[in-house]
């Protein structure tokens, strides 16, 4: 999965309970739904879930809320956390950056 503009973000989310491929495809399809997931792979065997996701018109926290709603609860441990923790401030710093003015240019002083 390569990141086709700098706006998206790849996550890693464990899912203890995805075990097999129909459950794959089922959360494929849940999260391809929402708004701004550019894509999604499950890997059932290493029970995780790839996603590329824009953070200027989706949160993280969205993401692992509708995953909580479902039978694909994420993984609760401290590594989990800390990792939820880390994707806030990335979707918080890609969105205070789209929403920047552009910089000065090296010649010419900013306004």
């Amino acid at each position: 999965m390569k990141a086709e503009n700098t706006s998206q973000i790849r996550a890693t989310v464990r899912i203890p309970s995805l075990v097999d491929s129909v459950g794959a495809i089922q959360l494929e399809d849940l999260l391809r739904a929402l708004p701004a997931i550019q894509q999604v792979k499950a890997e059932w065997q290493r029970h995780r879930i790839v996603i590329r996701y824009d953070p200027t018109r989706t949160a993280y926290d969205a993401i692992i809320q509708t995953l909580q709603n479902t039978q694909f609860s994420p993984s609760d441990t401290a590594w989990g956390r800390l990792k939820l923790k880390w994707f806030r401030f990335i979707d918080s710093n890609a969105r205070d950056n789209a929403n920047a003015p552009p910089p000065a240019c090296c010649n010419k002083p900013p306004k």
